[in-house]
């Protein structure tokens, strides 16, 4: 029983660290997009920014 015990504490761990490098994975893939979306955005303030400065002066 012991042994039996051992693994089904080895499956569970293999498991949860799976899953936890699934969410990991994912958590990296949309901070990825975030960070793109966030310069893109970043970007686009400036030029607007520009933009509107321009037409005051």
């Amino acid at each position: 029983m012991v042994r039996e015990g051992n693994w089904w504490t080895r499956e569970s761990e293999g498991n949860i660290r799976e899953r936890a490098g699934r969410i990991v994975g994912k958590a990296k893939g949309y901070s990825g997009w975030n960070l793109l979306i966030r310069i893109i955005g970043k970007i686009l303030a400036f030029i607007l920014f520009l933009i509107f400065v321009g037409l005051i002066i």
